[in-house]
């Protein structure tokens, strides 16, 4: 597991509650991001659109957030502790009720990370996996975005798959 946004249905402050805790303001909604660990960014958006039908979204890197930086898998063991943390920290950061554990998970990205031999063997895999085609449904692409380093992409509406 890597990226995890929780989504919390709660009432939200007022304006002026929500700038003295460093939330801006976008059309309506407000949005706030916590340097919260090496690395790790807590991303905090409000959502709704009546009193009544009013989110708090919270997003980040779990790994980031619980070892400082996302190489480490997350362990079943994991997700208590990991749930806990978010709803102190957005306690600590927000005057918004928010309880992770009763959250809906609205994005989950799984990631499994292992260890190569060598850079020279990670590099066959790369490029081993360039000649995959999933299906019609998936777009290919190969980009250095992260670490100037090629990474194959597979991508469709729903999921994106990196290696």
């Amino acid at each position: 597991m890597d990226t995890i946004n929780y989504r919390f249905k709660t009432r939200i402050p007022a304006w002026s509650e929500m700038k003295k805790d460093g939330f801006k303001q976008r059309g309506i909604n407000f949005f706030k991001n916590v340097a919260v660990a090496q690395g790790c960014t807590l991303k905090i958006q409000t959502s709704g659109w009546s009193r009544t039908q009013e989110y708090i979204n919270v997003e980040l890197s779990a790994p980031k957030l619980l070892y400082g930086s996302n190489v480490e898998m997350i362990k079943p063991d994991d997700l208590p502790y990991l749930n806990d943390t978010v709803t102190d920290l957005v306690s600590q950061n927000t005057r918004i009720a928010f309880e992770a554990n009763e959250a809906e998970i609205t994005r989950l990205d799984l990631a499994y990370n292992w260890k190569t031999p060598s850079e020279s063997d990670a590099h066959a895999y790369r490029d081993a996996m360039r000649g995959i085609h999933f299906s019609r449904r998936y777009v290919q692409w190969i980009s250095a975005k992260e670490f100037d380093v090629d990474s194959v992409y597979w991508s469709n509406k729903s999921q994106e798959i990196l290696f």
